[in-house]
């Protein structure tokens, strides 16, 4: 009876916890539908290399 008991009670925490997953995933693609990504945030600088520079080992 107990480890009836103790599988229904972790089958119920399983559940529960994929419903929680789910829910969030939902709220979660509601967001980011309406949001553009971008690489990098606006006033981010990034360090370009100058190509041009580089001195070639002989």
């Amino acid at each position: 009876m107990d480890s009836a008991l103790t599988a229904a009670a972790f089958l119920l925490l399983i559940t529960s916890g994929a419903y929680l997953i789910h829910r969030l995933k939902v709220q979660h693609a509601g967001r980011t539908a309406v949001h553009t990504h971008r690489r990098f945030p606006p006033g981010h600088r990034t360090r370009r290399r100058d190509r041009g520079t580089h001195k070639q080992a002989r």
